[in-house]
């Protein structure tokens, strides 16, 4: 989010022009097809939960009725992209809408909070809080992200959004030292088991 009030274009270039080429070309490959495949066809079009704005800390979590409001350059591309896929696509009712929570896992871009926050732990810097650190976050594992757009994909009612969450909502200051905490636990319980390894050689 930070990148896209610097530089907005790239943003606006990847979820916007991006996301409408997609569908371009999806629409003619509908339109190639017979009406009997053509209604089995399927566009998944995965979005953010930031195209609902911010969250407080006595705040409701987002659903799929929680009203768009932008706060960034990145959250108002994402939510054109969202707009665009529905004008498109509800006329075959084939789109399958989703909005995410921030996802975290194996490999994250290290610009990233979790990633972030253990980085700069390791090497003794100091943890990054945004703003007041009262800004409200729920974190969904990608796997389980994974899993629910495969159940969308699968059950998921065409024409629909859906919004993917942990339901583990908390303000940004209190996850930090979790993070932290997490990553120490792992990093001993691998110490542990490296020794335990060597001393049976």
């Amino acid at each position: 989010m930070d990148r896209s009030i610097l530089g907005p274009e790239e943003f606006m270039r990847t979820n916007v022009h991006g996301t409408f080429a997609l569908l371009e070309e999806v629409r003619s490959y509908w339109q190639a097809l017979p009406p009997s495949e053509g209604s089995a066809c399927r566009f998944l079009h995965v979005s953010t939960d930031e195209v609902y704005g911010s969250l407080g800390p006595a705040d409701a979590a987002f659903t799929e009725k929680t009203a768009y409001a932008p706060n960034s350059p990145y959250a108002a591309s994402k939510a054109a992209s969202d707009h665009l896929v529905r004008a498109i696509t509800h006329l075959r009712a084939a789109d399958a809408d989703t909005n995410c929570s921030n996802n975290y896992g194996p490999y994250q871009f290290p610009e990233k909070l979790i990633p972030l926050v253990i980085l700069n732990a390791l090497h003794g810097k100091a943890i990054p809080v945004y703003g007041d650190g009262q800004n409200v976050r729920d974190w969904l594992y990608v796997e389980d992200h994974c899993d629910a757009i495969s159940v969308v994909l699968r059950s998921g009612r065409p024409a629909r959004r859906t919004t993917s969450a942990a339901r583990a909502k908390r303000p940004t200051w209190k996850w930090s030292p979790r993070f932290v905490n997490c990553w120490m636990s792992w990093r001993r319980s691998r110490s542990f088991a490296r020794t335990n390894r060597s001393s049976h050689l």
